[in-house]
């Protein structure tokens, strides 16, 4: 299991020209160190929780990068890239017999054939996702899926952990 999420974090580092240490917001257009650390303050310190933000209310979001020090060309940037940005819902269920883990995950803001947010990769690259069924106890991965949302904004997929011995003490991740 930890091979496996160090590849995905490699794989997420060499997209995103970042190293896994640095604040997410820093791939943001203007979002450097000094304004990554006020809006940790602020309580949106990472990606997703300023995208959620941006997403549900764009005058505060722009407002809180504004006053994290950003011009107003700058935050508006920010602020449109974080509104573009996909979320996704995951839910998932054992199904009957216990070796199979039924996933199904919906993406907000749904574009075909979307291109991630990665501005330091030199071209244009698919959004996907990693799924992987894994017992963390025992370090061990027992699937993994690579996810795309190509035609729609919704997916159901299979996890199957075969001869592992069922699903005690398994989790699901998305990366």
């Amino acid at each position: 299991l930890g091979s496996t999420l160090n590849c995905v974090l490699v794989l997420q580092m060499l997209s995103q020209g970042m190293w896994y240490t640095q604040n997410t917001t820093q791939c943001l257009p203007g979002v450097n160190e000094k304004v990554a650390k006020k809006l940790t303050g602020a309580g949106k310190g990472s990606l997703p929780a300023l995208a959620h933000f941006a997403q549900s209310d764009y005058n505060k979001a722009l407002g809180l990068l504004k006053r994290s020090g950003l011009q107003h060309n700058r935050a508006a940037a920010a602020c449109k890239v974080c509104c573009a940005l996909p979320l996704l819902e995951a839910r998932a269920e054992v199904e009957e017999g216990g070796a199979c883990v039924s996933l199904e995950i919906s993406m907000r803001n749904f574009r075909k054939r979307a291109t991630a947010y990665a501005p330091r990769f030199p071209k244009a690259k698919q959004e996907g996702w990693y799924a992987i069924l894994a017992r963390e106890a025992t370090d061990e991965c027992l699937a993994l899926k690579r996810l795309g949302f190509q035609h729609r904004g919704r997916l159901r997929t299979k996890l199957r952990a075969e001869g592992s011995g069922g699903l005690e003490g398994c989790h699901v991740v998305l990366a």
